[in-house]
């Protein structure tokens, strides 16, 4: 392993990818990597290699030197990924600033890393430069939730006051509409009631009507007798 694909793990260690009293229990190289509500190993590899290529590699190195951390490097990193497609189907535009959030965390917990192997100053300067640029990517985050939430307040406070100017006439429109329903439930309760007696004056109607059509037995002599 390379010196960049170790300081890749160690981030990953470090950030809680890796869970030591995991990785301690008997390896199996032959146990599946578990799926995540729909996003497979292949789609989480393919969104590092897309967005976090060192991550890739490294996670590559780990199926083959060590199966049991690869699993657990998976499943946080599936999990990321359902968490960011949740997001995309539902807003796609919130699904790119957290994407830039995740991103520059990453950069910033490498940078921290490889400073911690090896002093710098320019390593120093490239991780103050992406601290800077991982608040901004917060930043822009929060930013964009909280337009979010104004553009709801706003939809709130006019339905308030469309319901404060229409309170009256609302509140006749919602009477007649339940009166509507009560009425066309009596109508089918009545309906119903006249089918059945509609059916049970038939039913007897032909069971009279069969009686009728039964020939008297004739009696014997031996009978009259």
């Amino acid at each position: 392993m390379s010196l960049g694909q170790r300081v890749v793990l160690l981030v990953l260690t470090s950030v809680g990818w890796m869970s030591a009293a995991y990785a301690q229990r008997p390896e199996r190289r032959d146990a599946p990597v578990p799926r995540q509500r729909g996003v497979t190993e292949r789609q989480a590899l393919a969104f590092a290699e897309k967005h976090y290529a060192e991550l890739a590699e490294v996670l590559r190195v780990l199926r083959r030197s060590q199966p049991q951390r690869y699993r657990e490097a998976m499943r946080q990193l599936t999990r990321t990924v359902r968490q960011l497609e949740a997001i995309h189907r539902r807003d796609p535009r919130r699904y790119e600033l957290e994407l830039a959030v995740w991103k520059a965390e990453m950069k910033v917990k490498l940078l921290a890393a490889r400073l911690g192997m090896s002093p710098e100053t320019a390593l120093e300067r490239q991780l103050e430069e992406a601290v800077r640029q991982q608040l901004l990517a917060r930043l822009a985050l929060q930013r964009y939730l909280c337009e979010r939430l104004e553009a709801r307040l706003r939809e709130l406070q006019q339905e308030v006051q469309r319901l404060e100017r229409t309170l009256d006439q609302e509140v006749q429109r919602r009477v007649r509409r339940l009166k509507g329903a009560v009425h066309r439930a009596r109508s089918v309760r009545r309906s119903s009631r006249a089918r059945r007696t509609h059916a049970a004056g038939a039913s007897r109607s032909r069971r009279t009507t069969a009686n009728a059509n039964v020939p008297k037995r004739t009696k014997t002599q031996g009978e009259e007798r």
